[in-house]
């Protein structure tokens, strides 16, 4: 295995992770439409890559130190994402308001779309950033078992 198959494999396994407290977080947030809370599709997404998580790191095994050390790192990047994730979600708002408006403007929906994915790419390098950190705390095998994790996705 390369270092770098084992990098992004880290760093997978840590965005899954991140955006699930996104998720979490922008949950918990009051939204103006809650009309549309049943059947969220992304959510649906969420929670399924939140469940493979956690199946996930019980195969892991990580040590108490390990945990010890994922959290820190996971809570040194925390007020990192809190911003993002709103941009991100305000972003999403906008650009469903601009889809379905009355009179969907072209140029409104491509730059919605466009500051999302923006946003989205920098969520993004930030994940990879704190997977390579993740990755240092983790041993060949665990990292083995992410790759099959992720080889099967």
């Amino acid at each position: 295995m390369t270092a770098r198959r084992a990098m992004l494999a880290g760093g997978i396994l840590t965005a899954v992770v991140l955006i699930g407290f996104a998720a979490t977080w922008a949950v918990g947030q009051p939204t103006a439409d809650t009309k549309d809370e049943p059947g969220r599709p992304f959510m649906r997404l969420m929670r399924g890559q939140i469940a493979r998580a956690i199946a996930l790191k019980e195969e892991l095994h990580l040590t108490d130190e390990q945990r010890v050390e994922l959290h820190a790192i996971l809570a040194a990047h925390k007020a990192q994402f809190r911003p993002l994730a709103a941009e991100a979600i305000a972003h999403k708002r906008a650009l469903r308001a601009a889809v379905m408006a009355e009179q969907p403007d072209e140029a409104t929906i491509r730059a919605e779309a466009a500051a999302l994915g923006e946003v989205m790419g920098d969520i993004a390098v930030a994940v990879a950033e704190i997977g390579g950190e993740a990755r240092e705390v983790l041993t060949a095998e665990q990292v083995r078992l992410i790759d099959e994790s992720m080889a099967q996705r």
